[in-house]
């Protein structure tokens, strides 16, 4: 069975050549968006995943494509991604919790201790920096 392609080619390159060259607060974790995004994509193919899991995966998908979000890049530039990759790794999450990481790797383009600390240190620091902005945002998409 061919497993179809739900990546938006045109957005992920938009979005490759947003954060590429960034070199502001949180660049690491800014310049991993296109990764995260193709990520969410392409476990939508995942057979293991149940509908509920599906769901959060759309929710987080079109929160990244929607251009005027909370915490907009079209004002913020790049750092204005913070909010869309702080929902999509709170999504990644909770995939990696019902299934295990490995279910998130196998669709992860990258390696996998930046995987592991994106989901782990990474979010936590996330988190609780931009805490009323995770919550403003989880209210906003329904989460």
């Amino acid at each position: 069975m061919v497993k179809p392609n739900l990546l938006n080619h045109e957005f992920y390159e938009i979005l490759d050549l947003s954060v590429g060259n960034y070199k502001g607060k949180h660049s690491i974790i800014i310049k991993l968006a296109p990764v995260i995004y193709k990520t969410m994509c392409n476990l939508l193919n995942s057979i293991a995943l149940d509908q509920n899991h599906r769901n959060d995966l759309f929710v987080a998908i079109g929160y990244f494509v929607i251009p005027k979000d909370l915490y907009s890049e079209s004002i913020f530039g790049p750092i204005g991604y913070i909010d869309d990759i702080l929902l999509s790794i709170y999504v990644l999450r909770k995939i990696k919790e019902k299934y295990g990481i490995e279910e998130v790797y196998e669709y992860w383009d990258g390696d996998y201790n930046v995987l592991e600390k994106l989901l782990s240190s990474d979010f936590k620091k996330l988190k609780k920096e931009y805490l009323e902005l995770f919550n403003s945002m989880l209210k906003f998409c329904g989460l």
